[in-house]
């Protein structure tokens, strides 16, 4: 009774740290002396070997006993770095990549230098392309160490061409997090127009692994109102702006996701000219996956949409500046 107890209480605070929940928290700290002391050894502690091997192994004393897991659909094994070069593609998004964040911490170490797996799958070492604060943000530097970063195409670019890691990317961002909902028949895929991804990738000729991690949608709940609005505008300013919650705030609903790794979806025929066709027959290839595998995850019910802004009438070509 006592491990269980001490389980939730490590997983209250891991779900509500990730999702931000240390705002309000670190702010009070402030206000007084052993807040401040304690923020000083925080900074001063927080990316040693010592203090993120502990918060990544108190971390999965809490989610020990969590259901999500990953699951491998490659036919043929990835190659090493030095054979080839990959990026991998993360859908959907949920809040915070939910789903993805419960399996590292389930396994302390797995971004470590030393690792090239990730749910036992070889020369799956990634590296996260996700925000330059996220390698800040407590309950996330500690399990994603000093492989995270930025998701600029020189950051991406960077990852290629310094390290033998995969990027890991999620092209549908924040507009994609507003969309987060289990309470209808459809999932989300702000994918509409949103080549920028693919053209990185033709650009670097490097394959685009997609997983996707099924029963995601429904951890937590998202008000559906100006769904539409509001991803628009998280799209455009990078600011997460989705209206959620779950049990007890930050606690979700369930925990049983499942990511599924996909075969690689080739971009060795298409040139930068062909980006709008590479991202209709991307779309093609990850909704193909989808319709396959929903039915074994109990979403045979679900239909994947791609969304995007209301002026995205096709897919957009050219290079930006992010993903």
């Amino acid at each position: 009774m006592l491990d269980s107890l001490s389980s939730f209480v490590v997983r209250f605070v891991f779900h509500h740290t990730r999702l931000y929940g240390w705002v309000p928290t670190a702010a009070w700290m402030l206000t007084n002396n052993p807040g401040r002391l304690f923020l000083m050894f925080y900074g001063l502690v927080r990316r040693s070997t010592q203090w993120r091997s502990f918060i990544h192994n108190l971390s999965k004393h809490g989610v020990k006993d969590s259901p999500s897991r990953v699951e491998s659909r490659l036919t043929v094994p990835l190659k090493p770095a030095s054979e080839k070069r990959y990026m991998h593609s993360i859908h959907p998004h949920g809040l915070l990549v939910d789903g993805w964040h419960i399996v590292i911490a389930n396994d302390p170490g797995c971004f470590s230098p030393e690792r090239s797996d990730i749910g036992g799958i070889p020369n799956f070492k990634l590296f996260l392309c996700f925000s330059p604060v996220i390698q800040y943000v407590p309950a996330h530097q500690e399990m994603y160490q000093d492989r995270c970063g930025a998701s600029s195409f020189k950051a991406v670019e960077n990852v290629l061409k310094t390290t033998d890691c995969i990027p890991s990317i999620c092209p549908g961002g924040f507009g994609e997090a507003v969309y987060c909902t289990g309470e209808d028949k459809y999932e989300y895929s702000w994918l509409k127009g949103n080549s920028r991804f693919i053209a990185l990738a033709i650009k670097n000729k490097t394959d685009i692994v997609p997983t996707y991690t099924y029963g995601l949608t429904s951890m937590y709940k998202t008000q559906p109102y100006f769904r539409q609005q509001l991803a628009e505008m998280a799209a455009k300013t990078q600011i997460p702006l989705a209206l959620w919650w779950g049990k007890f705030l930050a606690l979700p609903f369930h925990e049983n996701c499942v990511t599924v790794v996909y075969d690689p979806f080739s971009v060795e025929k298409y040139s930068i000219d062909d980006v709008d066709q590479a991202l209709l027959d991307y779309q093609a290839y990850l909704k193909r996956c989808f319709d396959e595998d929903k039915g074994k995850y109990g979403m045979g019910d679900k239909e994947l949409l791609y969304v995007g802004p209301r002026d995205a009438k096709g897919p957009k070509s050219g290079i930006q500046s992010k993903l």
